[in-house]
């Protein structure tokens, strides 16, 4: 390698010379490299780990698996202690372990062992033994083939010293990259060889996740490595391991995330950030590392490293454990703390957890429109007693979430609920065709997707047991799993919701008022996990734990109040855009009204006539009269709905001031909570608020 390293392939000779002293090294590390191609197959084949330790001793069907384990470690054993033959060469793929004449008599042999325990120990002459071990080793050899392994050792001897000890010294002095991303899903048959492999393991974690150790491994002390990478690995609860590895086996010298930066990579939706580590080398740990945080809307690719250095800021080391990384300055992180100090965890509030939305495992099958309820209903009044009102994720909405005419055949579990056919055995269908027998019919034509699912009660047209369903018709908050905005409903309709969604059983108006507020937006937006296009994903332990600032005697009736007022506010604001959507298909013949219709509340009378005009398009202009109409329609719905918005925006500002008094923010800790504000904040302060000292600042 060092003569190879001297060659600088100037010209057509030296090209030449090159090649021959690379074919050389290649063929002299072959027999070596067959042996470790052998060696990674194994972890990946998890033959080793998965056999027991001794040989089961009876053969009944709950060992049978165990008895095959054990046989095919004894055989792949007797393959690498040289049993059958020069390890080498049959790595290589040189030799097989069977002769011609073994292979012959081998076929005198059924390919499977029989139930039946064998009388006599295997041997290494049991033809079926060897079968086995040839078997292992082409499997072996094809995944060698397929994944085309890199010893790291072997392509560059020259780096390290020592390199066949499990700790070899020396290293590369920088690696850098960019890291596949390949969802977890995808490489389920790789997870036995790298839980072997690396300190990193996680059964939910990337593939990328893995790049780190690995690099960090190949450096030399003092090494460097940097990645352009997603930076799921911040805060994800499978990057644990990783975010421990590093703050324990690496000295963190810069991060710097970019968020959802499309820019950066314009064909692929990601994440990036870029991380730099050093290989510890002795003393000199850093103290700090710089960080920073870079809103995807002003990345400019002309000049990153500019706006890194302006807005980099250092942390200490010692804040970054296997615990999620926030790279907030000191000043964030200790709002962000008092926000948790002052408030108490959600479900201790509450009283209760987070309760998932039904899960039907087949939504064809129980989700039903209002046609289709009716014609139960009318073949069958009792279906009314089982089909309840639901509403979606995507129906949440700011303090409300109205009802879109959707209907849940809810037909819990047996196991939940004392069905007359609960404990009919065999004769439940039967009893269920008594019962509800129109019921039966409908389910009837998707039986056979009903019985395939894995969720499901005990019997093929029930729910999976569930023990909540009595809080869905109680009073409660609900609130999307992921969202892009801040947006909790109260609901004290008796919708049930499906599994886009969670309800909190709750009759306290304060819950929504703080879960509402600016403040849990911008705390929100520092600890939830993020999704695709930074919406955030609110799982359910995350809500569990979400700060919620206790209201004083004083505070709670005027929260409560203020989100009555707020709830009624929205229920007639929906009802009277319904009524305007009618007064676009009906009287004006637009049917797919665009967002600005969607949303008029900015435009100006003349504004909605030109956008009313170019919904109906060139084919049907509107005449005179019809202008006069639209001016109409616009002072009598659109300009009161615009009143009502004003409005409703001041309660909003009264219950973010209460929420704020709550959580005990003073003036300077407002004015930086408005001054860092992220993205689709709930309210929009007046430009240039900012600039006052103190108060309630904005963006």
């Amino acid at each position: 390698m060092s003569r190879l390293e001297l060659i600088t392939d100037s010209d057509i000779s030296e090209v030449a010379e090159s090649a021959e002293t690379f074919d050389s090294l290649k063929e002299a590390t072959a027999p070596l490299g067959a042996l470790f191609d052998l060696i990674q197959a194994e972890r990946l084949m998890n033959i080793f780990d998965a056999a027991p330790r001794r040989r089961p001793t009876q053969a009944r069907p709950t060992t049978r698996k165990k008895q095959t384990d054990y046989d095919r470690a004894f055989a792949l054993s007797n393959v690498f202690d040289g049993t059958f033959g020069h390890l080498i060469d049959i790595a290589q793929g040189k030799v097989s372990i069977l002769s011609q004449e073994r292979e012959q008599a081998a076929d005198l042999f059924p390919a499977e062992r029989p139930e039946q325990a064998p009388l006599f120990a295997q041997t290494a002459l049991d033809p079926q033994h060897r079968r086995l071990g040839q078997s292992l080793v082409d499997e072996a050899l094809a995944l060698a083939q397929a994944h085309r392994f890199l010893h790291w050792e072997l392509a560059f001897p020259n780096v390290w010293k020592n390199w066949l000890s499990p700790h070899p010294a020396g290293g590369f002095d920088a690696v850098i990259g960019n890291p596949p991303y390949v969802r977890q899903e995808q490489i389920q048959n790789l997870k036995p060889g790298l839980k072997k492999a690396y300190k990193t393991f996680n059964g939910m974690a990337d593939l990328y996740v893995y790049f780190y150790e690995l690099g960090l491994w190949l450096l030399r002390p003092g090494g460097r490595l940097s990645y352009v990478v997603t930076n799921k690995w911040l805060r994800a609860g499978y990057a644990e391991e990783l975010r421990g590895f590093l703050s324990s086996e690496s000295w963190l010298e810069a991060v710097a995330d970019f968020g959802h930066a499309k820019k950066f990579f314009p064909s692929a939706d990601v994440f990036p950030c870029v991380v730099v580590v050093r290989r510890p080398a002795g003393s000199g740990a850093p103290d700090e590392a710089e960080v920073c945080q870079i809103p995807r809307d002003v990345v400019r690719l002309d000049r990153v490293s500019q706006d890194v250095s302006d807005k980099a800021f250092p942390l200490p080391r010692a804040s970054f454990t296997k615990q999620g990384w926030h790279l907030d300055p000191p000043e964030v992180a200790a709002l962000m703390d008092k926000i948790r100090r002052a408030g108490v965890p959600l479900k201790e509030y509450a009283g209760v957890s987070p309760q998932y939305g039904i899960k039907t495992a087949l939504n064809e099958a129980f989700l039903i429109d209002t046609p289709t309820r009716d014609a139960l209903v009318a073949a069958d009044p009792k279906c009314a007693e089982i089909i309840k009102p639901y509403v979606r994720g995507q129906d949440i909405e700011r303090w409300y979430a109205p009802w879109r005419d959707l209907w849940m055949i809810v037909i819990k579990s047996s196991s939940d609920y004392p069905w007359p056919w609960a404990d009919a055995g065999l004769g439940a269908e039967r009893i269920l065709q008594a019962t509800f027998p129109e019921l039966l019919f409908h389910f009837k034509a998707y039986e056979h997707k009903l019985r395939e699912r894995q969720d499901q009660g005990r019997y093929w047209w029930e729910f999976r047991p569930c023990t909540y369903y009595t809080d869905f018709e109680k009073p409660k908050v609900v609130l999307k799993e992921i969202t892009w905005r801040l947006e909790w409903a109260w609901d004290e309709a008796g919708h049930y919701v499906n599994n886009t969604a969670y309800i909190v059983s709750c009759d306290n108006r304060w819950l929504p008022a703080a879960a509402n507020s600016p403040l849990i937006w911008w705390y929100a937006w520092r600890s939830a996990i993020h999704g695709k296009d930074e919406a955030l994903r609110f799982i359910r332990e995350y809500v569990e734990g979400l700060p919620i600032a206790q209201p004083s005697q004083s505070l709670q009736p005027q929260a409560t109040e203020i989100v009555n007022q707020l709830i009624s506010r929205k229920k007639d604001l929906a009802e009277t855009f319904a009524l305007l959507r009618d007064w676009y298909t009906v009287e004006m013949s637009i049917v797919k009204p665009n967002k600005l219709l969607l949303e008029p509340f900015a435009l100006t009378s003349d504004q909605f006539v030109d956008r009313i005009r170019r919904g109906r398009g060139i084919q049907r202009p509107l005449s005179a009269a019809g202008v006069q109409a639209v001016r109409d329609e616009y002072a009598r719905t659109v300009r009161p709905m615009q009143a009502a918005l004003r409005e409703a925006e001041r309660l909003e500002w009264h219950l973010s001031d209460l929420v704020n008094e709550a959580c005990g923010l003073t003036p300077d800790e407002i004015h930086l909570m408005w001054a860092t504000a992220p993205p689709r904040m709930p309210l929009a302060p007046d430009a240039g608020a900012l600039e006052q000292d103190g108060g309630e600042a904005a963006e």
